[in-house]
């Protein structure tokens, strides 16, 4: 089993960062390698289908959502990925003065190739997202 967890500061309010965080259905908006993205559903056990750039795909069940918390969840349950049983937390901590840590943490089996390669892909996925928030929300 491979973990990966990572964290970036942003300079902005936690509760923009949150509100884009949270919007299960578009992760578009800061993930640079997501092409489309359909969701069936709302809230916890809604499920999206995102079309990444290049062809891959990934089916992705909402399984936690703690507003009070700023905690997401979610599992990969279908994917042409080079992972398999991939769930994924993502946490806001406010630091105040607007600015707030995202850390964003998975576990999962690599589908094909070796543990390295699989945690390389998922370590440069989230380097994407952090950039793009980045991008997003600072000023």
């Amino acid at each position: 089993m491979c973990q990966v967890a990572l964290s970036s500061v942003i300079a902005s309010s936690v509760d923009e960062v949150w509100e884009t965080v949270k919007d299960f259905e578009n992760p578009g908006k800061y993930l640079d390698a997501v092409a489309q993205c359909t969701m069936e559903g709302t809230g916890v056990g809604a499920v999206r289908n995102v079309q990444i750039h290049g062809g891959d795909f990934g089916i992705e069940r909402m399984v936690h959502l703690d507003e009070e918390n700023r905690t997401i969840a979610y599992a990969i349950t279908d994917s042409s990925l080079p992972l398999s049983g991939y769930i994924a937390v993502m946490h806001l901590r406010d630091l105040g003065e607007d600015s707030c840590e995202l850390g964003w943490s998975s576990v999962f089996e690599p589908k094909d190739g070796t543990d390295q390669e699989a945690v390389g892909f998922v370590e440069n996925f989230y380097a994407g997202g952090f950039e793009g928030l980045k991008r997003l929300h600072e000023k």
